[in-house]
């Protein structure tokens, strides 16, 4: 049983079991009987809210990779790189989640004679887990593995990647929200090399009765 269930469900009982004795302790109290009804039906509704779980969850992100503190000497891990970011979390429970994402980041270097480019993209995938004791606020941690593909200056090879990190999801509405968070990446080309990144952008939900 989830634990969000399972706390709205002990409140709600509790809740009844209290109206229940004062709704019959004065038979002829109508106004009372209609105030306590009405309780009621805003507690189910609350239980019902905090119960829900969206059986798919997606955010499309801006992101940002700054120059990175460790680097093989390469052009690509010298300069700060912006770009996107996309994922897909399909949930199968209240916490625990897969999630698969894609992103692409990029740069550009002017060394006088010529405009060097670099181009990374990744797709990735990994577990996902939630905390979701509030039907507003979602904070999650993530661990995913893939591959990258890194491109300088026209020249381009796939690297072997872990990544992890996480962030906080704020909905707004029913559906929509914004997502913020960073993650740490540690890719494997020769020699190591790390990225950190942050990101900002909008998450959506699909709840599973939709």
């Amino acid at each position: 049983m989830h634990r969000c269930g399972t706390k709205a469900q002990l409140t709600l009982a509790l809740m009844c079991r209290k109206s229940w004795k004062l709704l019959f302790k004065d038979e002829n109290s109508d106004m009372k009987s209609i105030f306590l009804a009405l309780i009621l039906i805003a507690a189910m509704a609350g239980a019902a809210m905090a119960q829900e779980v969206p059986a798919i969850e997606g955010s499309a992100s801006y992101i940002f990779s700054p120059k990175p503190a460790s680097y093989n000497g390469d052009l690509s891990h010298r300069l700060n790189r912006q770009g996107w970011s996309g994922s897909f979390v399909g949930n199968f429970d209240d916490v625990f989640g897969l999630e698969f994402n894609a992103s692409g980041s990029y740069a550009r270097a002017h060394t006088g004679v010529s405009t060097d480019s670099v181009t990374i993209h990744g797709l990735m995938g990994g577990p996902r887990f939630t905390w979701r004791e509030t039907p507003r606020i979602a904070p999650f941690g993530r661990f995913l593995v893939g591959t990258v593909h890194r491109k300088v200056s026209g020249v381009g090879d796939f690297d072997l990647a872990a990544q992890a990190g996480g962030g906080i999801t704020l909905f707004t509405g029913s559906r929509f929200g914004i997502v913020t968070g960073g993650d740490y990446r540690r890719n494997w080309h020769g020699l190591r090399w790390d990225d950190f990144t942050v990101y900002v952008g909008i998450s959506f939900r699909k709840k599973s009765e939709e």
